[in-house]
């Protein structure tokens, strides 16, 4: 067992939580099992209405259990950072657990190199028979983005590429840009990485570090979420990017043809065809350097030549 010390530690690994009971002693278990011992846990659970708090509480003084009203994972995640008392914060998802060396790769690389803050490593995609799919590298094709450095504009472009269960980030970085945003709904983790990588360089480690698994909660996009924490990212972006920022007016083209591409999304997902043709094209007429929008167009126009065709 993990033995925690009362006044300072090194690690904090915040565990947020909602009805993940049938998951959450698999992320615990890899948390204590890390070959770098100094470490606490912090389980933060989100109004869960399942066995979560028996299952959490069965660790004693080894696991430090929080209960809240349901917030989002935004909050619960903030909630385990002010909890905490470690000098780095490491992130843990219920349904997902670490490899055994996740936090010694890590932490020696943060310790021993100079002006490293935060960093990430590539993740495993399993079911929930812990049979392996893809990498993270592999689905987000790593060999085509910027992964250490300056990863903002990086961010911007390709969107989300980095998993939070992957990420090791300093305490004193998240107090400086501020912490997750619980009114960005489904896109909180980018909202905070495109805020941290404005200032701070990342670093990333080429392992397999992270396990994440995919079942079907996790395969739901609600579009909805993602048009309104979107909207809210480009408000903040307008005011949190330098005014001689390189490329600053391209950079928001790009976010600000995201929001029309989510909201295109949104109509498609309602079946409101003709609404997300048309988003889709403002996304393209604010940033016409995209690949996966015009296929987006072409789709939605071909279901509406069917819908015309089987109702003419």
């Amino acid at each position: 067992m993990i033995q925690i010390p009362k006044d300072f530690l090194k690690v904090s690994v915040i565990i947020a939580t909602y009805n993940y009971g049938r998951y959450i002693k698999t992320a615990i278990d890899s948390v204590l099992a890390q070959t770098y011992s100094d470490v606490e846990i912090v389980v933060v659970d989100d109004g869960s209405k399942d066995n979560t708090r028996d299952i959490v509480t069965s660790y004693g003084d080894s696991v430090k259990y929080i209960y809240q009203k349901n917030r989002g994972p935004a909050a619960a995640r903030n909630t385990g950072i002010f909890e905490s008392k470690g000098e780095f914060i490491a992130f843990l998802d219920a349904d997902d657990y670490y490899a055994k060396d996740n936090l010694k790769i890590k932490m020696s690389f943060l310790e021993n190199t100079d002006g490293a803050g935060w960093i990430f490593s590539d993740w495993q995609y399993v079911d929930e028979d812990k049979k392996i799919l893809d990498k993270g590298s592999t689905k987000f094709k790593f060999a085509e983005k910027k992964l250490t450095g300056m990863i903002f504009e990086d961010l911007i472009y390709h969107r989300n590429y980095i998993s939070p269960c992957s990420v090791v980030i300093k305490r004193s970085i998240l107090k400086d840009i501020g912490y997750f945003d619980p009114d960005v709904r489904s896109q909180e983790e980018l909202d905070l990485w495109l805020r941290t990588s404005l200032k701070y360089p990342v670093y990333y480690i080429d392992d397999v570090l992270v396990y994440v698994t995919v079942h079907s909660n996790s395969l739901s996009r609600d579009f909805s979420k993602w048009v309104y924490g979107n909207a809210l990212i480009v408000e903040k972006l307008k005011y949190l990017i330098p005014k001689d920022f390189p490329n600053r007016k391209r950079v928001l083209n790009r976010i600000i043809a995201d929001k029309h591409t989510y909201l295109g999304r949104d109509f498609e997902q309602k079946g409101e065809l003709k609404n997300a043709m048309n988003s889709y094209l403002q996304s393209i007429k604010q940033f016409p350097f995209q690949k996966r929008i015009y296929w987006s167009l072409i789709v939605v126009f071909i279901k509406i030549i069917r819908f015309n065709w089987h109702n003419s």
